[in-house]
């Protein structure tokens, strides 16, 4: 893991002593957060809600970003569903002579570590 920066430790809270460390940009005064950002944070604060609810909720947040564009990778996977496999009279004499897989396939979209 790589540090994002270095500061000193008041109560408990740290202080960042520089505005650039280790190739990050820590932000300290105003808001430059991206609209598609922003509602994926308040989607993942609110515990998940569907985009279009969102949407509808708060119609603010939408006005420069479609709701079909925005993906929730904890969404996706919450949504898929584990089939055991049925039960099997074979047996194996040596170990690796029967192997049960589980093949899923690509995801519609990179993980965060652009991963398909």
């Amino acid at each position: 893991m790589m540090p994002l920066g270095i500061g000193k430790r008041r109560v408990d809270l740290y202080y960042f002593e520089e505005t650039y460390s280790a190739g990050f940009v820590f932000q300290v005064n105003g808001d430059h957060t991206s609209e598609p950002e922003k509602i994926r944070l308040w989607h993942r604060r609110l515990g998940h809600p569907s985009f279009l609810y969102f949407e509808r909720l708060f119609p603010s947040l939408f006005t420069k970003v479609l709701s079909s564009s925005l993906r929730c990778e904890h969404c996706v996977l919450a949504k898929n569903h584990h089939v055991t496999f049925p039960s099997s009279s074979n047996k194996s004499e040596q170990p690796f002579a029967i192997v049960n897989t589980d093949v899923w396939g690509l995801l519609s979209f990179p993980t965060s570590a652009n991963a398909k």
